[in-house]
């Protein structure tokens, strides 16, 4: 897991954090960071984190926060009831979309 945040943070150095995107999922990404600075700020001893769009089908994706905590341990974080946004994947530029297949996720935002 702590592979996932090193390679977040290098993602959104590359710049995926800024791709344009379809209207359905800019709400949920703006709706996910809210979330993700809610739960960062909530977390006791966290060093460090990861806010990511998880591939859990074909066509959607879903919010993920992974901690990295004081003591090494890291914790992944999912929202109870959230169900995801569905994605048209030519919404999606070609370098976030490459990420995505690549790796199974996006990242969105990082917290340190």
């Amino acid at each position: 897991m702590w592979d996932i945040l090193y390679y977040a943070g290098a993602a959104l150095l590359g710049g995926l954090i800024g791709w344009a995107i379809g209207s359905a999922i800019s709400k949920y990404i703006d709706k996910a960071k809210e979330w993700f600075a809610q739960v960062w700020r909530e977390i006791p001893r966290v060093v460090k984190a990861v806010g990511v769009l998880v591939r859990i089908n074909a066509n959607r994706l879903k919010k993920h926060l992974i901690a990295l905590l004081s003591n090494d341990e890291v914790e992944e974080y999912v929202e109870n009831g959230d169900e995801g946004v569905e994605v048209d994947p030519d919404e999606i530029p070609a370098d976030a979309l490459k990420a995505l297949n690549e790796d199974g996720y996006i990242p969105v935002a990082v917290y340190e």
